[in-house]
């Protein structure tokens, strides 16, 4: 391989597969500048590696190409660069999601290929990994090691997390078995807001500082949603609630203790199990938030520090710092919160 990629350019002729194709270009080079342009679109012609995937046809092709034609006035390289090329036969009529995991696989082999690099997920971005556990689980018997083995085999996925998911996959199955689905449903309202926007985050949301203006709008026309919506459950229990996001927490707390009341006014919620909302930013946690939603029954909230590495933190654009996420889930503590979810990545 030679020198690093810093910059790649993605030509792509169908842009419905643009997330599943860039998202697994930037796990092979994290930090690197990724584009993706239509077929002969030359604007980045600097790039350093070429991935081109062309799936228009009956069949589909990708080329993955270093040091691209249009590069190759410097010197020349001490070894030959890499070049390979895929046909993947009769693409056009398999079904969305076979057509999906082909290409990934592909391309996952052929920058494998590149870098002499394994990823610890395999191909897997975007996608729940315990999901496609628990679907396995679902239709085979057994201690799980079947499910683990098709993660690995069908996705690359190493034994160590293969045996990790599925093993979270059986937890959630025990618990999802006490359930009656036919009789009960979960509810959940987005807040598509946040204070900014995480690096790696892939979620439908945008920045509080240009919305803010615009935040009761967006309210007015989700409890319009909820009187919409109530009336399609009638006959069933609620079982959960999740308030998510983005971050719910950006909510000033009289915008939250509205959206709370007017839920608490359209949907029966004797039946509720767990009601969370995403506390997830602990720069947006304050004592007369957490008030509000204690005396509206919240039973969890989720305090998500996503790493307690403060450089990391600083890296991905969070403005907030370890001893702020302490300080965060201390207080929670303190006003009563006993159920407190904290996740990392």
């Amino acid at each position: 391989m030679m020198n690093a990629v810093r910059k790649i350019r993605i030509l792509l002729d169908e842009r419905s597969f643009e997330y599943d194709i860039y998202t697994l270009v930037i796990a092979f080079f994290q930090g690197a500048e990724v584009h993706v342009f239509d077929p002969g679109d030359l604007s980045f012609r600097e790039a350093d590696l070429t991935v081109e995937v062309n799936v228009s046809g009956r069949d589909a092709r990708i080329l993955v190409e270093e040091n691209p034609a249009e590069t190759a006035a410097q010197e020349e390289p001490a070894e030959s660069p890499f070049r390979e090329e895929r046909i993947i036969e009769a693409f056009s009529g398999l079904e969305r999601s076979a057509q999906k995991n082909r290409l990934k696989r592909a391309l996952y082999e052929m920058l494998r290929s590149l870098t002499g690099r394994d990823l610890p997920w395999g191909n897997l971005t975007g996608i729940r990994p315990v999901r496609l556990a628990m679907d396995f689980l679902k239709k085979e018997a057994g201690d799980g090691s079947a499910a683990a083995e098709d993660l690995t085999r069908t996705y690359y996925v190493s034994p160590r997390k293969a045996d990790l998911a599925v093993r979270i996959a059986q937890r959630e199955k025990k618990i999802l078995e006490r359930l009656r689905p036919q009789d009960h449903y979960s509810l959940y309202v987005g807040i598509p807001f946040c204070p900014s926007i995480c690096l790696y985050c892939s979620f439908s949301s945008s920045p509080l500082g240009i919305w803010e203006k615009r935040v009761d709008d967006y309210l007015d026309a989700l409890c319009k949603e909820m009187d919409e919506c109530c009336g399609l459950f009638s006959g069933y229990s609620l079982h959960t609630v999740y308030i998510g996001g983005g971050t719910p927490t950006t909510l000033e707390p009289m915008q939250m203790d509205r959206l709370l009341e007017h839920l608490e006014k359209r949907f029966d919620l004797r039946s509720v199990r767990e009601f969370t909302v995403e506390a997830g930013r602990p720069d947006t946690i304050t004592e007369d938030k957490l008030r509000v939603l204690r005396e509206h029954g919240i039973s969890r909230i989720s305090i998500n520090p996503q790493t307690m590495n403060q450089k990391t933190l600083d890296t991905i654009g969070r403005a907030h710092t370890t001893e702020e996420i302490r300080s965060a889930y201390f207080l929670a503590r303190d006003m009563g919160f006993d159920n407190i979810n904290m996740d990392t990545i």
